[in-house]
């Protein structure tokens, strides 16, 4: 299977904590997107420093302007923190041009389609915090609009940091708790 193509592309990172952090060293490492082509927001200003010094992407003030810049968004905010980004991407979110993809623990996938415009293309990914050493896991699935493009598009861009594995979206609740505790078992 051919690797997608990032090459017309512009990463957005909607928040820019430490799974951000951790999926965007494992992008460039992987050479997936140039930092030029990379945008992130975040609400605190240390952490929009951190990623335009140390990773030399661009920031932008708010999830909107991100939006406006970038065309495959990943949201990396809080669970509680989401509705809020969300509401404010929603004006310039365009299905057709967007993608959105999702490591907000909880929230389904058609949650995260209501915050947005009909036909908005959604994938969900769960992953863990091993990913932060670039060994992480994370499981997949795909919203209702979301195709297989979409798909190989979030396999790709979280690949670089973990394995990626496909799952119904009802086990992926199941996937967030082991893979949110697992690790921590083992360590113990």
């Amino acid at each position: 299977m051919t690797a997608p193509d990032f090459s017309r592309c512009t990463l957005g990172l909607l928040g820019a904590g430490n799974m951000a952090e951790a999926l965007l060293r494992g992008v460039l490492k992987a050479r997936l997107f140039a930092p030029d082509s990379v945008v992130a927001c975040d609400v605190l200003p240390a952490r929009r420093e951190l990623f335009a010094r140390e990773l030399g992407v661009r920031v932008s003030q708010s999830p909107a302007e991100t939006a406006r810049e970038a065309d495959l968004l990943v949201l990396c905010v809080k669970p509680q923190q989401a509705d809020a980004a969300l509401a404010e991407v929603r004006p310039v979110f365009q299905p057709a041009i967007h993608r959105l993809i999702s490591i907000a623990a909880g929230l389904s996938t058609a949650r995260l389609e209501a915050a947005l415009p009909e036909g908005a293309r959604v994938v969900r990914v769960m992953p863990n915090t091993p990913m932060l050493a670039g060994v992480g896991a994370a499981g997949i699935c795909p919203g209702k609009h979301a195709g297989e493009d979409d798909l190989r598009r979030a396999e790709a861009l979280f690949g670089a940091a973990a394995l990626v594995v496909r799952v119904a979206e009802p086990l992926m609740d199941a996937l967030t708790a082991l893979s949110g505790s697992g690790p921590a078992y083992l360590f113990y």
